[in-house]
């Protein structure tokens, strides 16, 4: 036999035995196309796909059929230790798409497709979740509903349309109703601002088809406005943050502004608070009401966009009347800036004037409920501390701390001292602080810990991390120890002058 004829016999059997190789081998799935690029400034790196095509609806949304279907991901954690988490889920923004993670089988799951979103949040039994939808930068939101029951296929209903921008940080958006009733605990209730200064409540669930009946009832009218709304813990009032201009004025002169109560189900408005006269343009603006339904905490100060941004005075307000409204030091308008007490007696408050929050900032707290003098947790005059969070024992409050810097614009400058925020935890009646992130040399490795969130049973905490532009959700024991990561990928936020609004890419269900 020829040595040609020996190449060849060796030769096509291996060709063969490639071929089909290659042809058994997994086929190439085309991924849907991204009309969206990249969260920017600050984001992701790259937009996440799905791992299969998903058929979308007429108007480019996701349907309840598509949403159900869309891909469960790998497990995020190691299975032995997602059950110390119990049954806690996170909603959250990656790529300006809604996405849970289940932090008891450590699963994570796509749920939109097509817009841009922000702010999701769960009701107070979690078996849904709002968030709002953007078609572009300049969109008015549109209110969205998902089920997201873990015994329940995924559907999504749309809400609400052209409803208000809302105002980063300060503005809550939709309020759940905190203690739905005992009587069906299926049906869950929301209130939120809704087009044109309405004020809009609607009926969620019951029967068998939770999500499905989303019955609609104006509460306030268009023209009322509503900015801001917030449910008290008891279920039975709310409270509304309204601004009415002065007909007829081209100037915008706010003719009537405060803070009203109206009982949750409809009824007249009670004026409250307010600090507008006819001499002088001043505001309030609604932060939340204390964990015991008696009081509510807001921010007075100038119709002035500057000098709102560098603060404004902390005032609480007894909802029966029964003493003056009392004004505690100066903060920034910002949700994370402000915190009851679990008893609702004591509120800590992020204090000190300017809108760079790593200046002068300290955790002070105020006594509510009896008189007494403001205990300052911070002390450190060479630390910034901002985002104090109480433990659910009210023992011990969790915070931000990083060094104090003058103001700068430098981006290097603020980078370098972004990088040395770290999560602490102070004992209210002790005082004791410890360092419960950043321990050892990690303090300059290039991360930022931010956002710190205590598990309903005071065992956790949840806080963001930062690795350089990319946000991440960690979660450690409530003595530092044990941290692990829970979600590898979450947008970041904009930054204002050092602070980043968590509250419109992260909600937790604990």
């Amino acid at each position: 036999m020829s040595r040609s004829t020996w190449i060849l016999l060796l030769v096509v059997p291996l060709v063969f035995c490639i071929f089909v190789a290659c042809s058994q081998s997994s086929p190439t799935v085309a991924l849907p196309p991204t009309s969206q690029p990249a969260f920017s400034g600050g984001g992701i790196a790259a937009t996440p796909h799905l791992t299969s095509p998903v058929a979308l609806g007429p108007q480019n949304y996701a349907t309840p059929a598509t949403v159900a279907s869309l891909p469960v991901q790998p497990r995020l954690l190691p299975p032995a230790q997602t059950p110390l988490l119990g049954a806690g889920r996170l909603g959250y923004i990656l790529g300006k798409q809604v996405w849970l993670a289940n932090l008891e089988n450590g699963q994570m799951q796509q749920i939109t497709q097509s817009g841009i979103y922000s702010y999701p949040r769960f009701s107070p039994d979690g078996r849904y979740l709002t968030y709002y939808r953007q078609d572009g930068a300049g969109g008015l939101p549109e209110l969205w509903l998902a089920v997201v029951a873990p015994d329940i296929a995924i559907t999504s209903t749309l809400l609400d349309t052209s409803l208000p921008i809302l105002d980063a940080g300060y503005a809550p958006g939709p309020q759940w109703n905190p203690a739905p009733s005992t009587a069906n605990t299926a049906l869950q209730a929301l209130v939120y601002p809704g087009p044109d200064g309405s004020l809009v409540r609607r009926e969620i669930g019951g029967g068998n088809l939770p999500g499905r009946d989303t019955s609609r009832m104006l509460l306030l009218p268009a023209g009322s406005g509503v900015r801001s709304v917030a449910w008290s813990p008891d279920g039975q009032q709310l409270a509304i943050e309204r601004w009415v201009v002065a007909l007829g004025r081209s100037d915008g002169l706010i003719q009537e502004q405060g803070i009203y109560l109206m009982p949750a189900t409809g009824g007249d408005l009670r004026l409250l608070y307010t600090s507008l006269t006819s001499l002088d343009q001043r505001a309030a603006y609604l932060h939340s009401w204390s964990p015991n339904s008696r009081y509510l905490a807001l921010w007075s100060g100038p119709i002035s966009p500057s000098l709102m941004s560098d603060g404004l005075s902390v005032v609480v307000v007894p909802v029966d009347r029964s003493r003056p409204p009392r004004t505690l030091g100066t903060a920034l308008v910002q949700r994370s800036f402000l915190a009851w007490s679990p008893d609702g007696k004591d509120l800590a408050v992020t204090e000190g004037p300017g809108r760079e929050i790593l200046k002068d900032k300290h955790v002070i707290v105020y006594p509510v409920s009896v008189p007494g003098d403001p205990l300052n947790l911070s002390r450190d005059s060479s630390e910034a501390d901002t985002w104090p969070v109480w433990s659910p024992d009210g023992q011990s409050i969790a915070y931000v701390s990083g060094p104090s810097l003058p103001f700068s614009n430098d981006p290097a400058t603020k980078a370098a001292a972004l990088l040395r925020r770290t999560i602490w935890r102070v004992g209210v009646i002790s005082t004791a602080k410890k360092k419960m992130t950043g321990v050892a040399d990690q303090g300059e490795s290039g991360y930022t810990d931010d956002a710190p969130v205590w598990t309903r049973n005071g065992q956790h905490l949840i806080y963001v991390r930062f690795l350089g532009e990319r946000g991440e959700v960690w979660w450690m024991r409530a003595d530092g120890s044990q941290p692990g990561r829970l979600v590898r990928q979450l947008d970041v936020p904009p930054e204002y002058y050092g602070w980043h609004d968590w509250f419109s890419v992260l909600d937790i269900f604990r």
